[in-house]
């Protein structure tokens, strides 16, 4: 550890495989949260790299609105058989561009995003200029067996999770599936975070229940949005005053197709949204629903819970390491009529949460102070310093 570093702040260079982009605006956007925590206690470099069939030159543009330095490279994807080649020499090009603007042995540690692919810079990275680097890991792709990597992606991936000084999964599930593929190293559960400055407590209480809210990228293999919509189609017939809001950045089309023979107006639909207007969408609804068939631990959860919302949610992955009776209700993915029966017993009151208690349980575990600490803690550790 340099003088430098010791007398002033640990220099940390995020390296993000997911990050809001040109082409998706959300990508990663949990990243960019994670990364914000920790602006009190380390400066911060954040760098992301696309590629994409429409471009036409390489660029690298600093990101405007954000609150630290933050770059994306973007370079033309390739076709044909040598594009692996070249994507490879146009990956080095973008790398070499931003190593001279900001040079990679300034820097204390490398924080990655998302271990594939950028992780892969972060191991030259330590292997060229001794530099360690962390990964926090989010992706729900580990929850599948068997994966659906390539021999090639796999080898990467495990050189990648095996070079890291330390992996932060954001939940212990996702830590165990992790383990499962063959990663040996050390683990520390660090979870997503939530702004509870934006997330704000729902002013009334609520005894009877009747507005009910999915967020969600609406990708029904995992999110099984069209359950939901079964199940309050059901509902409605017999509690025409009861109301699901859908709102998601994916395609909500084929979902709203199936709300279309409901003539009451029991469903909302809205498209893309902002933090500050997700937040005022959750204050409105007096439940947050959940039917994934597998999850790590997205992070709509600890924004509903810092609201005061509870949380109906299947009983998958990282999801009950958080969710339990005091903050919300597990069911059984699939289960239609386990998740029916929950919602008429919230509708005739018959189940009951405090949501202050539900505000501060978000306080203690998902506030910006509490990740920020929880990360800047390991890399004293891993750093050696005080």
């Amino acid at each position: 550890m340099s003088e430098k570093s010791k007398s002033k702040k640990l220099k940390v260079l995020f390296l993000n495989s997911w990050y809001p982009n040109i082409y998706n605006e959300t990508l990663g956007n949990f990243c960019e949260k994670h990364i914000e925590t920790l602006m009190p206690f380390v400066e911060i470099i954040s760098f992301s790299v696309f590629s994409h069939i429409n471009l036409k030159k390489i660029s690298i543009n600093e990101n405007s609105g954000k609150l630290y330095p933050s770059y994306t490279a973007y370079f033309p994807k390739n076709k044909g058989i040598f594009k692996h080649l070249i994507h490879l020499i146009r990956f080095i090009k973008v790398v070499r561009i931003f190593n001279q603007k900001f040079p990679f042995k300034q820097f204390d540690l490398v924080h990655v995003n998302v271990a594939y692919p950028l992780g892969i810079l972060a191991f030259y990275i330590k292997k060229k200029y001794g530099i360690p680097f962390v990964i926090t890991e989010h992706s729900t792709e580990y929850s599948k067996h068997p994966l659906n990597f390539s021999f090639f992606k796999k080898f990467l991936i495990l050189k990648i999770f095996n070079n890291a000084n330390e992996i932060f999964p954001v939940s212990t599930d996702l830590k165990i599936n992790l383990c499962k593929i063959g990663i040996k190293n050390n683990f520390f559960c660090i979870p997503n975070v939530v702004n509870t400055d934006i997330f704000q407590l729902k002013t009334q209480n609520n005894t009877h229940f009747k507005r009910f809210i999915h967020i969600s990228t609406a990708n029904e293999e995992q999110k099984n949005v069209s359950g939901i919509i079964k199940v309050f189609l059901k509902i409605s017939k017999t509690f025409p005053d009861i109301h699901l809001t859908i709102l998601s950045d994916g395609k909500l089309d084929y979902l709203k197709e199936l709300t279309k023979k409901n003539e009451k107006e029991n469903f909302t639909f809205i498209g893309k949204s902002s933090i500050n207007e997700i937040a005022m969408e959750l204050v409105k609804n007096d439940a947050l629903i959940l039917f994934s068939n597998y999850e790590n631990f997205p992070c709509v959860i600890p924004e509903a819970f810092s609201c005061g919302l509870p949380v109906i949610s299947t009983n998958v992955n990282g999801i009950p390491e958080y969710v339990n009776s005091e903050n919300g209700i597990l069911i059984q993915a699939k289960d239609e009529k386990a998740l029916e029966k929950t919602v008429v017993n919230l509708y005739n009151g018959e189940i009951d949460f405090n949501s202050s208690e539900i505000r501060n349980f978000a306080l203690k575990h998902f506030s910006y102070p509490s990740i920020g600490n929880a990360f800047y803690s390991r890399y004293k550790n891993i750093l050696n310093v005080s």
